[in-house]
């Protein structure tokens, strides 16, 4: 049985609990770059220019996230200058107005939500003015050291989604941890004979490097190390999913038993061998839990890929349904795109779903139950004629 499927699997350190996080000091990392949210050059002075920087030890580059009070808002307060994140009150609605600092945390200007990245990991957010309702980007989906902060329309792009990271959230593997003897093989051993496993990385890669690839591209089986890497993401191709090799486990084989036991009692016995499942999830997420540790060499459970697709941070699709769920569905000149069955109260997967059925290219079926895949709707009466929506 798949008993120990995801004890290793997703054993990250400190990683803060999906919905809101923890109010506490944190660096904040841009997904898309790796860069840090700062202060430019370290400034105490009110209106002070923010941008990404590489030091997120420094106290400018250190964040005090607290709440707004009075509802789901909050506010980021700079750990040197005491100044909070803000942005300006003229022209404020436009695309590609900077973010800066400044002295008031009470203006809604200053204060923020923080949406969870659907699909994630729990730590990842984009960051919604409360007063425009724009994002906080990273101008050009710069990869540079001191590239400008601005607000922008769109959280699904990976430059529009933050990582918080606290202390404790990271982690250098040492010696007697599987994470340990994971990064010590691969960068002794299997860079040598699959070095198809680590695009970019060589044998003479920093531990922290490969730990970093073992945590974006085995489903968090290493925490992010605290130790500086270049690696931000996954870069191996094809790790996403494909519908090439997947196969619906099928009665009677050893698949569907593994599934079957872990519905019927594995999620019961050991619900933290499944943290992102329920007794309510499918058969076809728990088949794709199971697949996941059968590739991390976890398990031999002889599962398949399913085929179906919850859709991830990075690929299309997902920055597709995100703009769609966050931003899409709030624009009176969208109205006509999406069906009155979808508001800004559905879920990821039911975004996802409709994106699949209309442009089945840019979206594979979810895994996760949704209303709208169950409600056998003929969606081909809702789809819109433009294919550019989103």
């Amino acid at each position: 049985m798949a008993h120990r499927l995801v004890v290793l699997l997703f054993a990250v350190a400190g990683v803060v609990v999906a919905g809101q996080p923890q109010q506490g000091l944190y660096a904040i990392r841009n997904v898309n770059s790796g860069m840090y949210l700062d202060v430019e050059g370290g400034s105490n002075d009110n209106v002070a220019n923010v941008l990404v920087w590489n030091n997120p030890s420094a106290s400018h580059s250190q964040w005090r996230l607290r709440s707004a009070g009075g509802g789901a808002a909050y506010k980021l307060q700079d750990a040197q200058s005491g100044m909070y994140l803000s942005t300006p009150v003229v022209e404020s609605a436009d695309n590609g107005a900077n973010a800066f600092v400044w002295e008031s945390a009470d203006l809604p200007e200053s204060q923020w939500h923080l949406h969870s990245v659907s699909n994630g990991d729990g730590t990842a957010y984009s960051v919604e003015n409360v007063k425009v309702g724009r994002f906080l980007s990273v101008a050009g989906a710069s990869m540079a050291s001191g590239a400008n902060v601005h607000l922008w329309s769109s959280p699904g792009k990976a430059e529009s989604q933050w990582e918080f990271v606290s202390e404790g959230m990271c982690h250098d593997a040492v010696p007697g941890e599987v994470c340990y003897n994971d990064t010590i093989w691969a960068k002794d051993y299997a860079i040598n004979t699959r070095p198809q496993w680590y695009p970019g990385l060589t044998n003479e890669s920093s531990l922290a490097d490969f730990q970093a690839h073992l945590h974006h591209c085995y489903w968090a089986r290493c925490p992010m190390p605290c130790a500086s890497t270049s690696q931000h993401k996954c870069e191996m191709v094809g790790r996403f999913w494909s519908n090439a090799t997947c196969q619906d486990a099928v009665e009677g084989s050893k698949c569907n038993q593994e599934v079957t036991w872990a519905m019927d009692h594995g999620i019961h016995l050991n619900p933290e061998w499944y943290p992102s499942l329920t007794e309510q999830s499918s058969f076809r997420e728990f088949q794709a839990r199971l697949y996941q540790g059968e590739q991390s060499g976890l398990e031999s459970n002889h599962c398949a890929e399913p085929c179906c697709h919850d859709s991830l941070p990075g690929e299309m699709c997902h920055e597709d349904a995100s703009w769609a769920m966050l931003y899409g569905i709030n624009l009176p000149e969208f109205n006509h795109a999406y069906p009155p069955s979808l508001t800004n109260q559905s879920d990821f997967a039911e975004f996802q779903a409709y994106l699949h059925l209309c442009y089945p290219e840019r979206c594979p079926v979810p895994c996760a139950s949704n209303g709208f895949m169950a409600s056998q709707h003929d969606v081909s009466m809702d789809c819109p004629d433009a294919s550019n929506f989103v």
